[in-house]
């Protein structure tokens, strides 16, 4: 949310990093006469908006945009640029990380994202997947280099994800014999115990 409030802020031009040289397998420098230009996702525009998918809160996908019953967990979009952003976050066992992906992307390819392409939007989208025993995915660092993150932000982001999946986990497991789900299973925000008596 951060990230969307400072690109709405202001207009930022994009930084061309000029190389001077490099050093060959020879020892010897040489002159490069490119320039690398950095792309920054959400400079294009100043009208960003973000919704994102709770259960308590359900939110649809921008109906004005395309109409779909596909609910990514989180959309990020700009009418001005006509650019959109869909993350789409899974919690499962970390063998299965490249079947969550391939299993997400087909689900996305098949409609949602041909439409938005047919309807002369660029869509772009972010498969996020964090393992149940607290290991992440390169795909959530991907989403976080992809809007500008700084390594500190990030080095928080995806340990508080990683904890979190952890915790639901543990709840999850403690209420593996009950037929009900009962609120108190809920520890996802409640802090983790440092030492067992």
């Amino acid at each position: 949310m951060d990230q969307t409030e400072k690109f709405n802020r202001k207009e930022i031009e994009t930084p061309v990093r000029s190389w001077t040289g490099f050093r060959s397998s020879k020892g010897t420098y040489r002159k490069l006469d490119y320039k690398i230009k950095k792309e920054i996702p959400l400079a294009g525009a100043t009208d960003w908006k973000l919704i994102w998918d709770e259960d308590e809160c359900p939110a649809q996908f921008p109906q004005h945009i395309y109409c779909t019953a596909e609910r990514p967990d989180i959309v990020v979009w700009s009418e001005k640029s006509k650019e959109i952003i869909l993350v789409e976050l899974t919690v499962g066992d970390e063998s299965n990380f490249s079947d969550q992906v391939a299993r997400k992307e087909a689900r996305y390819n098949r409609e949602l994202i041909p439409g938005l392409l047919g309807k002369g939007w660029k869509a772009r989208l972010f498969t996020v997947e964090i393992g149940c025993r607290g290991f992440w995915h390169h795909t959530l660092p991907a989403l976080l280099n992809y809007f500008s993150v700084t390594k500190r932000v990030k080095k928080t982001v995806s340990e508080e994800a990683a904890l979190v999946a952890l915790k639901c986990s543990y709840a999850i497991w403690l209420a593996r014999d009950n037929k009900k789900w009962s609120p108190c299973y809920d520890i996802a925000k409640r802090p983790f115990l440092n030492s067992i008596n």
